[in-house]
Parts: structure tokens; C-alpha cells; sequence
């Protein structure tokens, strides 16, 4: 998506995205379609220069989202929505921690009874119980332990870094896809899943509970 773009060089919104609420919702409700997902990167660049400049654009993404029903939706996070700026020509000093982070993506959709979160709120599971449809919604960005350098540097890298973590593939394994016989299940997160750095664990996993065996 890439939020509003240039809102932070203009005035006014001269996102390309202005209306992208209001077609969603209108979208959703015309074909009864039950969710509006997002796939990551809401914000419209991968740095900014102050940890103000991020929470404000976050709401006005938030107002761009707004028309659409709070229970449609869902989203993943990208390595954009990590809320970095430049140093050294490097996108990796975190302005923005993941608290902030989930006050400003993922707080509402706790809201929602039909939401089943992992431990750092990053990712979660939500049903289509009317066409039995399990969403997984992942996060292949996250921030390792928050370890930082003597200038304060992020030193774990999640803008350039792509991967689940041991903790977030358990409770994929043993929790969200613990899933009713007859149902489908639909994953989404913002990278390809072979391009993460844990892709073997992740796929072995998704091998496992489609045949029905362990890993």
C-alpha cells in the first residue's frame, strides 16, 4: 500500500491512496467479501527522520483506512511498518518500538472477539466461520531482542532481515493451525516465503500439517 505518499513534502494528502478506504468497503460489501487484508508496508517509506513524522503519518493511514469496517480489517507487517530512519546510509535506527508499533497497527483488531494473537501481537489468526476459512496473518519482520550499539543502532537489522523466529513458527505450528477437519487455511505475510532466512522450518511445517505427519 505505501500510505501517503510525499504527505510529508506537500501541504495536503497527494497520495494516489485517498479513496482506498471507501473503494474497500464498498468492494467487500457489494461481493460479501470478509476481509480487507493488507500485506505489509502501509507506511509510504521505508525511513523517516523523526519518530513524530512516523506516528503522524500512521494516522493518517489510519483516516485513509477508516471507512472500512473495523472487524474487515487485518493486516501483516512489513519491514517499512518497522518505523526506521537513515544513519549512515543504513535504514536501521528504530524510532518507533514494537509497543508503539502494535498501539498503532494491531491495538484495534484486539478489539475484534474473533482474534487470536501471538505473544508480541504481531501476528495472529482470524475465521471466516461461514465458509470455514482460517486467515494467518504473519510477521516475517520481527525485531530480534531490541539489542542496540553504543550509538543506540539497531543491531538486529529487521528493515534489511526477513524472518519468523523460533517463537512465532511454534505457535503457527501448534496453535494456528490447530484447525477443524474441513476447513482451508490461508497464510499471507509481506515477503515471499522463500525468501526468509528460516524458509526451511516454516515450509517443513506447512509440509507436515498438509500430510498430516509431524516436523
Amino acid at each position: 500500500m505505501h500510505g501517503v505518499d510525499d504527505y510529508f513534502y506537500n501541504d495536503t494528502i497527494t497520495s494516489k491512496v485517498t479513496h482506498i478506504g471507501g473503494v474497500a468497503q464498498y468492494t467487500a460489501e457489494k461481493f460479501n467479501i470478509p476481509y480487507v487484508a493488507i500485506s505489509g508496508d502501509i507506511m509510504s517509506k521505508s525511513s523517516h527522520s523523526s519518530a513524530s513524522a512516523v506516528l503522524a503519518e500512521y494516522d493518517e493511514i489510519n483516516k485513509l483506512l477508516s471507512p472500512i469496517d473495523r472487524d474487515k480489517l487485518i493486516y501483516c507487517k512489513g519491514n517499512h511498518d518497522g518505523a526506521y530512519f537513515t544513519a549512515g546510509g543504513v535504514s536501521y535506527l528504530k524510532n518507533v518500538g514494537g509497543k508503539a508499533i502494535f498501539k498503532v497497527i494491531y491495538r484495534r483488531q484486539t478489539l475484534e472477539r474473533n482474534r487470536v494473537f501471538g505473544s508480541d501481537g504481531s501476528y495472529f489468526y482470524t475465521d471466516d466461520t461461514v465458509s470455514k476459512v482460517r486467515f494467518i496473518m504473519l510477521n516475517c519482520h520481527t525485531d530480534g531482542d531490541g539489542s542496540v550499539d553504543t550509538n543506540g543502532y539497531a543491531i538486529y537489522n529487521s528493515m534489511k532481515n526477513c524472518v519468523y523466529g523460533t517463537e512465532q513458527l511454534s505457535w503457527l505450528a501448534h496453535t494456528a493451525l490447530d484447525v477443524p477437519d474441513g476447513w482451508n487455511v490461508v497464510l499471507m505475510a509481506h515477503q515471499p516465503f522463500a525468501d526468509t532466512k528460516d524458509a526451511d522450518v516454516l515450509n517443513g511445517i506447512l509440509k507436515a500439517y498438509n500430510n498430516k505427519t509431524s516436523y
